[in-house]
């Protein structure tokens, strides 16, 4: 007795099917393809951009900031030793006071560098503080000397810096501190140290300190005459007042810390916003310069 489905299938036998091997079937434009690895590693490539954009000008703008006080100060002592004339009044403050007001800024990016090497020097809560520590002096040094500008047309001093100083100090410093500070700040930052009055505490200490070291001359522009104490007092809580107000609003916002990707975002609308008032605001730091009059110098004390 035949079986009808061996008959069938030694009459008309089935083609084999072939098997193809998977790793052997990919094509290049499966393996590179458009969606593969350029639409889908989109968002981590420009992640990472954003991130050394970010951290490679905040070291190099207070690197150039530091190296440009250095080489002015040995091009003026030589300019006056060329011309057997004396070095002039409040070279060393001024450019002291910019030192000072871009230390933190300065450590922190050597620090934070050092990080990305693979050499933690500190713990990432303390490099936490410092972060919010390092942005919140920037801003605060940056309303002192643009305020002292609007309000006040006497200089305490003859020298007069270069205007580049002013404008790395005072607007790319703190523009780069709070890119950096975007891209860096974890969920539960706002959490660590103690809280908004021990922010004030620190920033305190470090404006006392300048008041101390530095005087009127912490400023390029000082008042006609000396100040009364509660109008400084009044100085004093306002602009503790904005501190405070930056602290609680943005560095400890939590709704900034747990935007995970959208940080990047606000990092890159950050970045970009200046170009649009460049010309305005170098303008600004230019007209400082220029518009000096050693008439409104106040007389030296033998």
């Amino acid at each position: 007795r035949c079986d009808m489905a061996d008959y069938y299938q030694k009459s008309w036998p089935l083609p084999e099917r072939k098997f193809k091997d998977r790793k052997m079937d990919r094509t290049l434009m499966k393996e590179w393809g458009l969606l593969r690895n350029v639409v889908a590693r989109t968002p981590e490539a420009m992640m990472w951009l954003v991130i050394l954009l970010a951290r490679m000008t905040q070291l190099f703008v207070h690197s150039v900031l530091v190296l440009g006080i250095l080489g002015e100060v040995f091009d003026v002592f030589g300019r006056r030793s060329r011309s057997k004339k004396g070095t002039p009044s409040g070279l060393g403050q001024l450019l002291c006071v910019f030192i000072y007001d871009s230390a933190l800024g300065l450590i922190y990016a050597v620090l934070s560098l050092m990080w990305c090497m693979g050499f933690p020097f500190l713990h990432d809560n303390h490099m936490a503080a410092l972060r919010r520590y390092k942005l919140l002096f920037s801003l605060m040094a940056t309303t002192l000397h643009v305020s002292a500008i609007v309000r006040w047309k006497r200089r305490p001093m003859e020298y007069i810096a270069p205007p580049i100083f002013s404008f790395l100090l005072y607007f790319v410093a703190p523009w780069c501190n709070f890119s950096a500070w975007l891209i860096e700040v974890r969920l539960g930052d706002h959490l660590l140290d103690a809280g908004l009055w021990g922010d004030l505490s620190v920033m305190g200490f470090l404006l006392s300190l300048r008041a101390v070291l530095f005087g009127e001359r912490g400023v390029t522009r000082a008042p006609r005459t000396p100040q009364k104490l509660h109008k400084r007092l009044f100085d004093n809580v306002v602009l503790f007042m904005l501190a405070a107000g930056v602290d609680v609003a943005v560095l400890r916002s939590h709704f900034l810390e747990s935007t995970v990707n959208w940080k990047y975002v606000f990092c890159i609308a950050n970045l970009v916003w200046p170009w649009f008032c460049l010309r305005t605001v170098t303008a600004f730091f230019r007209a400082d310069a220029t518009q000096a009059s050693l008439a409104d110098v106040r007389p030296q004390a033998a």
